[in-house]
């Protein structure tokens, strides 16, 4: 009776502690996983925004040259609206010069900070 309680207890305590670690584990996996799919979402916008400022930057430098190009890109700098670059888009596509495509550009950036 006192032997098969004492077993009793030792079994019930090494299930618990083996239940307690896989849940333990497989929290910590979705917790994991959760946090992987925010780090690379962040890093892939962080990515498309780089990737589409320095295609404007070459498309400014097709139309105006290679210093306008470098200007505007200098002007995006970090810019990370997409409504604002898709503006910029618009002012290089649009821009009879390059001083209304500088000062466009210089505009756009400027409302968003």
């Amino acid at each position: 009776p006192e032997q098969w309680r004492r077993e009793g207890v030792a079994e019930g305590r090494r299930e618990g502690v083996a239940e307690g670690r896989r849940e333990g584990v497989a929290e910590g996996r979705r917790k994991g996983v959760a946090e992987g799919r925010r780090e690379g979402a962040a890093e892939g916008r962080r990515e498309g925004l780089a990737a589409q400022r320095a295609l404007l930057r070459r498309i400014a430098a097709m139309r105006f040259g290679d210093a306008v190009g470098e200007r505007v890109g200098t002007l995006l700098g970090d810019t990370e609206e997409w409504d604002r670059l898709a503006s910029a888009g618009e002012l290089i596509a649009s821009a009879e010069g390059e001083t209304e495509l500088i000062d466009g550009v210089a505009r756009v950036v400027r409302r968003s900070h």
